[in-house]
Parts: C-alpha cells; sequence; structure tokens
C-alpha cells in the first residue's frame, strides 16, 4: 500500500510538472475506450479508459511523451458505462474543459478504486497491445522488485 501511494504521488507530481507546459492549441482526439479485460483468473479487472491523442499524432512520426494518469476511489467504476467518473479530475477533466496537451494521456479506470504495480503493469501491457504504443520511462523505484 506504501508503494502504490508513493507511486501516485510521484505521478501527480511529474503530471502537476508537465501542466505548465504549453499545449497545442490545435484539433485533438478524446475518447472512451470501452474494452473491459480481465488481470488474472477469477478477478475481473476492467481497464476501459480515457484516450487522448494530441493534434498531429496520427500525422506524424515522432515519439510522443505518454502519461498514465491512474485516478483514485471517486472515480472507479465498470470500465464501460461508468468511465464517465473519469472526468471529474485531473488530465481528463482538463480535457474535458478544453485544455490541450502536447503529448498523450491515458487513464484508466480501475474496479476497486486502488492500484499496485501488477495491476499498473497489466495496464500498461495491454495499452501497448491496443494501441501500438511503446510505453518506456515509466519504470519508477515503486515499481521495481523489492530485495
Amino acid at each position: 500500500m506504501k508503494r502504490s501511494s508513493h507511486l501516485i504521488r510521484l505521478i501527480i507530481i511529474n503530471l502537476l510538472l508537465l501542466i505548465f507546459v504549453g499545449g497545442v492549441h490545435a484539433q485533438s482526439s478524446f475518447k472512451a475506450v470501452n474494452k473491459p479485460a480481465t488481470f488474472k483468473p477469477g478477478q475481473n479487472s476492467p481497464f476501459g479508459y480515457w484516450e487522448y491523442l494530441p493534434d498531429g499524432y496520427n500525422s506524424s512520426s515522432k515519439d510522443w511523451p505518454l502519461i498514465v494518469f491512474l485516478p483514485g476511489l471517486g472515480e472507479k467504476g465498470n470500465g464501460t458505462t461508468e468511465l464517465s467518473r473519469l472526468l471529474s479530475n485531473g488530465p481528463p477533466k482538463l480535457i474535458k474543459n478544453g485544455k490541450d496537451f502536447p503529448f498523450l494521456i491515458m487513464s484508466p479506470q480501475s474496479w476497486n478504486g486502488w492500484w499496485d504495480a501488477d495491476i499498473l503493469i497489466y495496464f500498461l501491457d495491454e495499452l501497448e497491445k491496443r494501441t501500438g504504443l511503446i510505453v518506456t520511462g515509466y519504470i519508477s523505484p515503486d515499481l521495481a522488485p523489492e530485495g
């Protein structure tokens, strides 16, 4: 639990730093991706998510930074019909209100509102399979094995 809360704090701090970067003022894409998935056999862990793609993403061959915004207990849901709960805080709320960013943002919905390293790694692997994104640079000390 301590590792998860430290990871969330680290992500929030990095996200706040990036918010102050000037946004791209052009057409972008922000949509819900309703794709429930199974994390482990016998555990239902839907990972519907909101996906933000900045203007120029689809027509560019440049590398784009990726932020994965992990919402908390207030935004938990079933990953499909309850995805709108993710729009109440953080980058999804800013994007909904017209803010543009020069990076990709993915915001998954947790079924229980909690995140741990295994679930986060699973989501990032699924994200890479679904979108073709190569997710690098997301490893923090909290995701490293203990020992």
